[in-house]
């Protein structure tokens, strides 16, 4: 949080990986995911991967690399490599989060509860099936080891369910609600559904 504040503020440079990695390795549930996950390692492979393959390992799948032209025209095979080095990426920011919010990956039935005041923390079910459908499966059964641990979410989720469903002309009621409300009602009412999950 002390890194990210100054940089959006423009107060000091992108921190380095290493700087970034080591705080967030402060953090005792990062620190039990990347036991199950060895998920820092794999970031710093990573990032030395994209870095490899933008200064060097890329150059001989450009147009440029390939006739020494000056247009850098991308060929099929550079392109190729930059989607599996994004999905890599894509994989990683997905573990990483779903360490810290583990609705992200399993079902929290906020909407049934709620409707469309239903916070927006808390993915839908087509949300989190998406989200679950680019993992593997050895990195989903570590992040719900994860998640069976996590107090905070355990708590959440408890009260959540512990809720009666709502019918589905209650569900239009919320729908009715969020489009016809003045934005200070809105905020008011989302504001005590997340105190209610506090």
């Amino acid at each position: 949080k002390s890194i990210i504040g100054k940089w959006g503020r423009g107060k000091t440079k992108t921190p380095e990986v290493r700087t970034m990695l080591g705080e967030i390795a402060k953090d005792a549930l990062f620190q039990f995911g990347d036991k199950k996950l060895n998920i820092a390692n794999k970031l710093r492979r990573t990032y030395w991967d994209l870095g490899a393959y933008t200064h060097t390992r890329g150059v001989p799948t450009i147009d440029m690399g390939l006739v020494g032209s000056n247009i850098l025209a991308f060929t099929p095979d550079a392109l190729d490599r930059f989607f599996v080095l994004f999905a890599s990426v894509c994989r990683l920011c997905i573990a990483f989060i779903a360490i810290f919010f583990p609705q992200a990956i399993i079902e929290v039935p906020a909407y049934t509860k709620f409707g469309h005041l239903d916070p927006v923390w808390i993915p839908r079910t087509d949300e989190v099936k998406c989200i679950r459908s680019v993992l593997s499966e050895i990195g989903l059964s570590g992040l719900e080891d994860l998640a069976a641990s996590n107090p905070w979410f355990q708590t959440v989720r408890a009260k959540v369910n512990s809720l009666p469903d709502l019918t589905a002309s209650e569900i239009e009621e919320t729908y009715e609600f969020v489009t016809n409300s003045a934005p200070e009602a809105l905020d008011d009412a989302l504001g005590q559904i997340n105190k209610l999950l506090e």
